[in-house]
């Protein structure tokens, strides 16, 4: 009853981002769990499989938020989204550890380097560059869906007028 008196407009690039995110997500999930099953460098970890799994989360929320249109659940969307660009952010920094210690191991020794490790670690970061960019335009993109409405949910704000 009152998630309906709280509707929101209907944003397409809501959807749009979420998808972006479910797909990026699952590709994050799919090269940690091939980078642990190889016994990558940092493989064990499995940073690929927690923030994928994160952010799958996440996009879901989000196509959730678009059918529903709820201040709640885009809100939600928004601070989910949010804490996806911190995870994402730490991916990539943990997958750029991982490629220059694999990378130094094999200039190295040359005859025990694992190609297939570094495609991995190089996929990784391409994934979580992409999930920062895609999750920091569906904070934006949720902030301004919400931007417009009138209701008396959270904080109210009031303009602070002075005779200066």
């Amino acid at each position: 009853m009152y998630a309906q008196a709280l509707r929101v407009t209907g944003n397409k690039a809501l959807l749009g981002l979420a998808l972006f995110q479910i797909i990026a997500g699952a590709l994050a999930i799919t090269f940690g769990s091939l980078s642990l099953v190889e016994g990558c460098y940092l493989g064990d970890i499995a940073q690929g499989i927690w923030a994928g799994s994160f952010i799958v989360i996440t996009g879901i929320v989000g196509a959730v938020a678009f059918s529903n249109e709820t201040t709640c659940l885009v809100e939600t969307y928004m601070w989910t989204s949010a804490f996806s660009v911190l995870l994402s952010a730490a991916l990539v920094t943990m997958e750029t550890v991982a490629y220059t210690f694999a990378f130094v191991d094999c200039k190295n020794q040359p005859s025990s380097c694992n190609e297939t490790c570094l495609s991995y670690h190089r996929w990784l970061m391409a994934v979580g560059e992409f999930l920062q960019v895609v999750s920091i335009g569906a904070v934006v993109v949720a902030a301004r869906t919400l931007k417009g409405r009138n209701d008396t949910v959270g904080v109210p704000y009031k303009k602070l007028i002075t005779d200066v």
